[in-house]
């Protein structure tokens, strides 16, 4: 009888959209992906301005890659859409610890699984853990960690976070409470001054 001939494993996409430079890198995100265990079964999207090390390993890791120049925003939520997993990077040069990459909050936003390279207690890791998130989260410079968490991702993607938990971090709605903040610090300078001036004229 005759079979159909296999199908070829889809490769997942795992998109990094945005600047790499300095120690802001992926370069262990590469050596992840070539790990025996994901070997063949992802490929890494790079869109945007890619550092040299980067560069290296992925010419050195022989992964299933492509680089792409920098896009429009709305290009690349286009491509991120279209990723099964998308990335955030914090680093020392990147914001550090208190580093939460705008990345992630879009991935999120679009019910996008998110592999976020950032370090254990950071403000990141903080919120990922706090919206159920954390089964991407890995140390940025530890690619064993970072082939487990897209493992994981891979084998069993987070459900989507509710727009309500997303609300407080909506920019018109920081916009606000800046603006709040800035006119309640301009009136109590103003209170301030007042006083002053009355307690001179006494």
């Amino acid at each position: 009888r005759l079979t159909a001939p296999p199908q070829p494993e889809t490769r997942a996409r795992i998109l990094f959209a945005g600047s790499l430079y300095g120690d802001h890198t992926a370069e262990p995100l590469v050596e992840a992906v070539a790990r025996p265990e994901l070997r063949g079964r992802a490929q890494l999207e790079f869109v945007g301005v890619i550092d040299p090390r980067t560069r290296h390993a992925l010419a050195e890791a022989g992964v299933d890659a492509s680089v792409d120049p920098p896009i429009s925003w709305s290009e690349a939520i286009e491509r991120m859409l279209g990723a099964e997993i998308a990335v955030a990077i914090t680093t020392p040069s990147a914001g550090g610890d208190m580093a939460l990459p705008i990345k992630l909050f879009e991935a999120l936003a679009l019910g996008r699984p998110a592999l976020v390279l950032a370090r254990p207690n950071s403000d990141s890791a903080r919120l990922l853990e706090r919206l159920g998130q954390d089964a991407g989260l890995a140390p940025p410079d530890d690619p064993a960690a970072i082939a487990a968490a897209i493992e994981r991702l891979l084998a069993n993607p987070p459900p989507p976070v509710a727009p309500e938990a997303l609300a407080e971090f909506d920019a018109d709605r920081i916009a606000a409470r800046y603006a709040e903040l800035l006119d309640e610090v301009v009136s109590r300078s103003r209170s301030s001054s007042s006083l002053g001036t009355t307690a001179s004229r006494r």
